[in-house]
């Protein structure tokens, strides 16, 4: 359905905890083009021993996929482009 953009550099991205919120980068396919779009991203969990690091839920409604709220998915530190400060209520 997506793809995760390889385009973050948020810093504190390795440092993260479950619960933080975190901005990554989706590309869609769309008829013959590619839409890209930014979502929050809630980190349910971490393993330091996978590659995708950190797994997470979809935590807003995507423009071009509103199914795609609450959906998991997992993702590495340089897929983050922003990490939320403060406490992210839905």
């Amino acid at each position: 359905m997506f793809v995760l953009e390889d385009q973050g550099n948020a810093t504190g991205g390795e440092n993260l905890l479950s619960g933080q919120c975190v901005k990554l980068g989706f590309s869609f396919p769309a008829g013959d083009a590619t839409v890209c779009e930014s979502m929050w991203v809630r980190i349910t969990d971490i393993d330091n021993k996978r590659e995708a690091k950190y797994t997470g839920e979809i935590d807003n409604v995507s423009i071009f996929h509103p199914d795609s709220y609450g959906q998991q998915v997992q993702f590495r530190p340089d897929h983050i482009l922003a990490i939320w400060e403060e406490e992210h209520d839905v």
